[in-house]
């Protein structure tokens, strides 16, 4: 990821505008996926559920000793992260195509995308000095903390700009924020 880093900014922009922007309409000159952007997505989303791992490890380690070494324990944690990515992506991916047309939901998932890969990115510090510093830790964690409830609340205020329309759609609204928003995370 480092040494692909300096051809990451054209799409760390494009992430920046996926997460921020809502169009109603699409704009003739938007290039549908790459390939070079598919493979950007899927490295900040690994860095996402690695960083993620080393912190839920830390977490972990302040409430007592893990049987496993370092390496598997931040391993196995990595891959439950990236596990809860899928699961949320099929989720949103059923909820839009359920309640929405196609193209909110398309721009919904790459707001989503976008604020997992960015979300990976400003977790990479704090993932770091929890390894380096483990006294840190606590701090590192409720920051980390805070910066995931950032990327949540932009991107359900991006949701709630794609898909209000009306008093019934606020009642669905409501509803995908009890079931997709605030059940996953509390289980």
């Amino acid at each position: 990821i480092a040494s692909n880093f300096r051809h990451y900014s054209t799409f760390i922009k494009t992430f920046a505008q996926d997460l921020f922007k809502v169009r109603r309409r699409a704009n003739i000159f938007d290039d549908n996926n790459t390939l070079s952007e598919t493979r950007v997505l899927l490295s900040l989303i690994s860095l996402l559920c690695v960083c993620e791992g080393i912190l839920l490890y830390s977490a972990v380690g302040l409430r007592g000793e893990m049987a496993v070494s370092p390496f598997a324990g931040i391993g196995m944690l990595s891959v439950l992260a990236g596990g809860y990515y899928l699961c949320q992506l099929a989720a949103y991916r059923t909820v839009g195509y359920l309640f929405s047309n196609e193209p909110d939901t398309l721009q919904w998932l790459k707001g989503f995308n976008a604020s997992q890969s960015l979300l990976g990115l400003v977790l990479v510090i704090p993932a770091l000095l929890s390894l380096f510093s483990p006294g840190l830790a606590p701090l590192l964690l409720s920051l980390s903390v805070l910066f995931y409830g950032i990327a949540r609340f932009i991107f359900i205020s991006k949701g709630f700009r794609i898909f209000y329309d009306n008093y019934t759609s606020l009642v669905y609204f409501i509803l995908y924020l009890c079931t997709l928003e605030i059940i996953p995370p509390v289980i």
